[in-house]
């Protein structure tokens, strides 16, 4: 060929001919792929890319016709395929962001009353919904992704259903961890996904309170527009507690069974024990002798 993508060196063994290099076709390339140059203004006709022929070479640079931006869009492009914990009242307000948001959503659940609520709810289908008590939604995931992963994960999970949803992440995924107690053990987890360029992040909204307080009303104002407009609704399955039976709402958190929100209403006719400070009628004997000791 006259452009010299050729190779003169091969062998031919057992039918197959081998060669040693491989050389870029130019003139072949150019046939297949033809293009014409024009001068046009930037926003009409097709969709463009910027392209760098040479890597450091500017000469090389060239606005070309984005001929894949006619693909339909895929969780590579503009679709998002997002996991989260669904049944409480986080939950339930994540899967209502992210169907806003157009995202593909697979949820997870502890008990068979927050399943009943993802399908009473969400509208979710049934073969994205996952048991969480165990690493088994792994498999799943993986199997309706057909390997890939999701791009998103809001976790609250600790142990190894925290490291099994953290598997999950598809390249370039974000990782979103909302719980605290596998942080304060110091938990570990696997570095391997970081291969894939993904990003761990935790989210402490007490701490983005003390040091960030405008992203807080920035939050809070785009959130009540969503409720105003309609878009998204309060958790549903609110649980009711008086004050006085404040210490059975904590208990009813903390079995991990509560389904929706636990609201605490405080009425000035409830009763509650307090701890209140009184005079001590305590005296030293003025005829005896004390020896106070301390730890330096």
């Amino acid at each position: 060929m006259a452009d010299g993508s050729f190779e003169r060196e091969y062998v031919v063994e057992d039918g197959s001919l081998h060669v040693s290099r491989i050389i870029e076709a130019h003139r072949i390339s150019r046939q297949l792929f033809p293009t014409e140059s024009m001068l046009k203004e930037f926003g009409k006709g097709p969709r463009l890319k910027l392209n760098v022929g040479f890597r450091g070479l500017l000469d090389s640079l060239a606005v070309l016709e984005d001929r894949e931006s006619d693909l339909a869009l895929t969780a590579n492009g503009n679709e998002i395929e997002f996991m989260a914990f669904a049944g409480g009242g986080t939950g339930q307000s994540a899967v209502q962001i992210a169907q806003y948001l157009g995202a593909e959503i697979y949820a997870t659940f502890g008990s068979q009353d927050k399943k009943q609520l993802l399908i009473d709810q969400s509208g979710i289908a049934e073969d994205h919904k996952y048991y969480n008590q165990n690493a088994s939604f792994l498999q799943g995931i993986e199997r309706m992704t057909q390997g890939r992963g999701v791009d998103i994960v809001l976790n609250s999970l600790a142990g190894h259903s925290l490291v099994a949803s953290w598997e999950c992440l598809a390249p370039y995924g974000r990782f979103i961890e909302i719980g605290k107690k596998y942080i304060q053990s110091n938990g570990k987890v696997p570095m391997l996904p970081f291969a894939m360029n993904v990003t761990f992040n935790a989210v402490d909204m007490t701490t983005i309170g003390d040091a960030r307080p405008f992203h807080i009303r920035l939050i809070l104002e785009i959130i009540v527009d969503l409720v105003a407009a309609g878009t998204i609704r309060p958790p549903q399955a609110v649980q009711e507690y008086q004050v006085s039976d404040i210490e059975q709402a904590f208990r009813h958190m903390q079995s991990g069974k509560n389904v929706g929100k636990v609201v605490v209403t405080f009425d000035k006719q409830d009763k509650v024990t307090m701890m209140l400070g009184v005079q001590s009628s305590f005296m030293f004997d003025a005829d005896a002798s004390y020896v106070l000791a301390w730890v330096a």
